[in-house]
């Protein structure tokens, strides 16, 4: 019996409805499955649990993968 955490079910779930083909060829069945993990950031500066007062920026860096473009993201974390 093969196990998910509920991020990874979480991930996938968002994956499924909001990504494109090759994203949910390659990443969906791995999270399901329990090979690839899923995760959030909730310990921000001025948010606490709260993930929607996150606030970040992503700018796309004009790097290409077989995804898609690359982001890089700006902003606090509190460990």
């Amino acid at each position: 019996m093969v196990s998910t955490s509920a991020l990874a079910s979480a991930a996938g779930h968002l994956l499924e409805n909001f990504s494109n083909e090759a994203l949910k060829r390659t990443i969906v069945p791995r999270l399901y499955s329990g090979q690839w993990g899923g995760n959030m950031c909730l310990t921000e500066a001025e948010a606490g649990s709260a993930g929607g007062d996150l606030r970040h920026i992503a700018k796309a860096t004009g790097k290409q993968t077989p995804f898609g473009g690359t982001y890089k993201i700006h902003g606090n974390k509190n460990l």
